[in-house]
């Protein structure tokens, strides 16, 4: 499992989205399974993930479980994706307020038995 990237952001402005939070030298994956796990200081804050131009998450709740404590990849798990690589894009949008997100997001990138069409097949199985 790789860490594509671990941070915070915070919002300077309500109802306004983020930067994309994934820096360049993270920006590009290989095939495999995306996991974000994400806590909101408040209960309105979505995320928008892209990988390779295609929407991955469209405004997707960021779950809120108060402001006390930290990231748990137990209790914070938002999604997990299988993907074909490329670039990754990620933001968050505030609705109200000026929250702060806590988040990582981690790649496993799949094992290319059988070389790249075998990884292909793997993917779409699920494996």
């Amino acid at each position: 499992m790789g860490l594509v990237l671990a941070g915070k952001t915070a919002f300077a402005l309500s109802t306004t989205e983020s930067a994309d939070q994934i820096i360049p030298t993270y920006q590009y994956i290989r095939p495999g399974r995306v996991t974000l796990y994400a806590k909101a200081s408040a209960a309105t804050v979505f995320c928008n993930l892209f990988i390779q131009g295609v929407q991955v998450l469209r405004s997707l709740n960021v779950p809120f479980t108060g402001t006390a404590g930290t990231l748990d990849r137990s209790a914070n798990k938002v999604t997990s994706v299988n993907t074909m690589g490329g670039r990754v894009e990620m933001t968050f949008i505030a609705s109200t307020g000026t929250p702060t997100v806590d988040f990582v997001l981690e790649h496993e990138g799949m094992p290319l038995v059988g070389g790249f069409l075998g990884g292909i097949a793997n993917l779409v199985r699920g494996r």
